[in-house]
């Protein structure tokens, strides 16, 4: 199993896989395995700010990360938006 760490930015998420044995660091291959496992499904759109949604084959640690995101850029756009409530 690929391990490593996830970092949460404002540009996005990266990952710095854990060192293989020989020394060498095999993004290449992390990435690989990441598209063919991952998946998401959209459970329920109720209305348009509104999404609920499963991720499957993920580390539990970029689940976290894009919860973080998620959160992070709902703030700034209420923010920006002068506390007023998000709508469309």
């Amino acid at each position: 199993a690929m391990s490593g760490m996830y970092e949460v930015r404002e540009s996005g998420i990266t990952f710095s896989p854990s060192l293989e044995p020989d020394g060498t660091a095999n993004k290449s291959e992390f990435v690989k395995k990441f598209k063919k496992d991952f998946t998401y499904n959209v459970l329920e759109h109720p209305n348009p700010n509104e999404l609920i949604f499963s991720l499957t084959n993920v580390d539990v640690s970029f689940a976290n990360a894009l919860r973080r995101i998620m959160i992070s850029e709902v703030r700034a756009l209420r923010e920006a938006l002068g506390g007023r409530e998000i709508s469309q």
